[in-house]
């Protein structure tokens, strides 16, 4: 299944949920499973990373700048990953 189509398809679920519709529109004014979509699919991406890329990177480092390097390629990812929460009506409330 193409990108476009699994984000479809998941927004089409979420959808379905009234725990999501509970959540209310997002800050940018659109239906709540468009942006918990949006978000599930950006914090798959992160998680991905997370294990192929910025953690191997930390581990290999071969120097102190490869390591400051490494970390803050990974601190940007938690970044991405709280603002997909945030961003969410339905995973804002998780950071309570």
């Amino acid at each position: 299944m193409s990108g476009l189509r699994k984000s479809q398809a998941l927004t089409e679920k979420l959808a379905t949920a009234s725990s999501v519709q509970r959540a209310g529109r997002a800050a940018q004014d659109e239906p709540a499973e468009v942006t918990l979509a949006h978000s599930l699919a950006d914090i798959e991406q992160e998680c991905q990373a997370f294990t192929t890329e910025y953690l191997p990177r930390v581990m290999n480092a071969a120097s102190l700048e490869e390591l400051d390097d490494a970390l803050t390629e990974l601190y940007m990812g938690v970044r991405h990953l709280i603002y997909h929460v945030r961003d969410s009506p339905y995973l804002r409330g998780a950071l309570d």
